[in-house]
């Protein structure tokens, strides 16, 4: 359970926990404070959708790994570039200069290569990853509708920028007033309850001028949702409660990894920072 309003499906510990089956389901108390029960448990229906999809995923962890190892040879720095320059510090004869510049223009034309080879695997690799999501979505559509995808992705959307809100209010206050959220799904939620009406707008049309590019690896969001309306479910659940109906003592909860999540950040003493949510909202 992590604070934010992001939820995820993976492995516990990598490519060896996928093999055994041993997933975690990571929910966060944003997403949960702002939806209702039936687009909460559609996000749930998505994630529990990338469960069933043990070998892609084992698959594109691989992909990610080799992905990671093209760009650190392609941008990443290594001793050989450590090594020439401290070289071209000590040795100052003409001889010694022109093989370094040689060798240096050299690794430039290496590094060269495997950013193209970075850049040439990303595009093969992130429709992969695309697809996955789509696939996924269907799980979702089942269980609340296709007619209600469109809904559900807003309210994300809205979410998505409150969250980040709240997050700069903390960090701010933490800077300036040695003051941080006590519980940031609520902040999230009562900054997202005071948007205008001109904002929610713009956060709808920037789903419309959305596009898919190659280096993404999901989907625009209105590529989802045509996904989802062509898929033509009913779905069965229908429940506008709020979710937070569905957890218990759930300010203490989000209390709770709020504060877990500052500790993870390397905030020391974190706890003795964090005022009522009145102070800095």
């Amino acid at each position: 359970v992590i604070p934010d309003m992001n939820a995820a499906a993976g492995p516990v510990h990598g490519m060896a926990s996928l093999a055994k089956g041993e997933l975690k389901l990571v929910i966060g108390m944003s997403l949960v404070m702002g939806t209702c029960v039936q687009q909460f448990m559609g996000v749930l229906a998505h994630e529990f959708g990338h469960f069933s999809q043990r070998t892609s995923m084992m698959a594109y962890i691989w992909i990610n790994t080799v992905n990671h190892w093209l760009w650190q040879c392609g941008y990443g720095q290594d001793v050989w570039t450590e090594r020439l320059e401290r070289w071209q510090e000590q040795f100052d004869n003409e001889i010694a200069q022109v093989s370094l510049f040689v060798t240096e223009w050299l690794l430039k034309l290496v590094r060269l290569l495997f950013q193209n080879l970075y850049k040439l695997n990303v595009r093969l690799t992130n429709a992969m990853s695309q697809q996955m999501e789509f696939d996924a979505d269907l799980y979702e559509t089942r269980v609340v509708g296709s007619a209600q995808f469109r809904a559900g992705t807003l309210a994300l959307r809205r979410m998505g920028y409150a969250w980040s809100q709240a997050r700069q209010t903390t960090f701010q206050g933490l800077h300036e007033q040695d003051k941080m959220l006590r519980n940031l799904p609520a902040a999230s939620l009562e900054i997202a309850s005071g948007f205008s009406p001109g904002l929610l707008k713009k956060i709808e049309e920037d789903l419309q001028v959305e596009e898919t590019r190659y280096w993404d690896t999901h989907p625009a969001d209105l590529e989802r949702i045509a996904n989802a309306e062509n898929a033509g479910e009913r779905g069965m659940l229908h429940c506008e409660l709020p979710a937070s109906v569905l957890f218990g003592e759930v300010e203490k909860l989000c209390e709770t990894a709020t504060l877990n999540w500052y500790l993870k950040l390397g905030i020391s003493g974190a706890r003795e920072f964090m005022v009522d949510n009145a102070v800095l909202l």
